[in-house]
């Protein structure tokens, strides 16, 4: 009994450890680095939309039920069609998807580093400027005699 349990699991174990298949990306479908790209762009566009409430007035895009991922791919140059194909050929093949994830992933990280660090330095510049601003302000006012002194 014990050795069909231990054959049972060693089979299991073979077959799920087996070797894993490189998987051709077919015909029609979008680069793998378009894809990645376009990816990024969907998790901007999601993020904007989920912290910032995000309301399309006033943009070139302001429609009624406008989709928000029909301008991304005009700018990729792919359609909704192509990029499901993609989607789903990557779903169906997880350690495609896993590093395609992982690109935009340290894509993402790599942005919010840039906009922290530019806003410090804007942050930086703009208190330097009105501590100056101050400074000036103080000192103009030394010079000023105070009334009912001599």
């Amino acid at each position: 009994m014990i050795k069909n349990i231990f054959f049972l699991f060693f089979a299991v174990l073979l077959v799920s450890c087996g070797g894993d298949k490189e998987v051709e990306i077919p015909e029609g479908l979008i680069d793998s680095n378009t894809f990645t790209a376009i990816m990024i762009d969907v998790q901007l566009t999601e993020g904007m939309n989920t912290q910032k409430n995000y309301v399309r007035n006033n943009s070139s895009n302001d429609q009624a039920g406008a989709d928000p991922y029909t301008p991304i791919f005009k700018k990729h140059g792919v359609n909704a069609e192509e990029f499901r194909r993609t989607y789903d050929f990557y779903s169906r093949n997880p350690r495609k998807m896993e590093m395609i994830y992982e690109q935009v992933l340290d894509s993402l990280n790599k942005l919010d580093v840039e906009i922290k660090q530019k806003y410090t330095q804007d942050e930086r510049a703009k208190n330097d400027s009105t501590r100056a601003a101050n400074q000036k302000r103080s000192d103009s006012i030394r010079g000023i005699p105070r009334p009912g002194r001599n």
